[in-house]
């Protein structure tokens, strides 16, 4: 019996590149699903991929509070003007 548990970075950091696609319905909790990928470092990702090949595409982008985190990040680590 195999009781090897990856890490979360394990299972999210191994891809060079993905698309994601969420979907479910108001208020389940999407945008902060997509803050916790984005920002969290133990899953790996933070710092994976180049933030300038990152693309948000969210109807909730200008006012769900979730995304204020993550589009401060972005544009902190970005090299070029948002």
């Amino acid at each position: 019996m195999n009781n090897f548990e990856p890490t979360k970075s394990q299972i999210f950091g191994a891809f060079e590149s993905f698309r994601l696609l969420i979907t479910a319905s108001s208020g389940s909790g999407k945008s902060q699903l997509v803050k916790t990928l984005m920002l969290d470092p133990s899953l790996g990702l933070y710092s994976k991929f180049s933030v300038n090949k990152i693309y948000v595409f969210s109807p909730t982008l200008n006012i769900d509070d979730a995304w204020v985190d993550v589009k401060a990040s972005l544009e902190k680590r970005s090299t070029k003007e948002c």
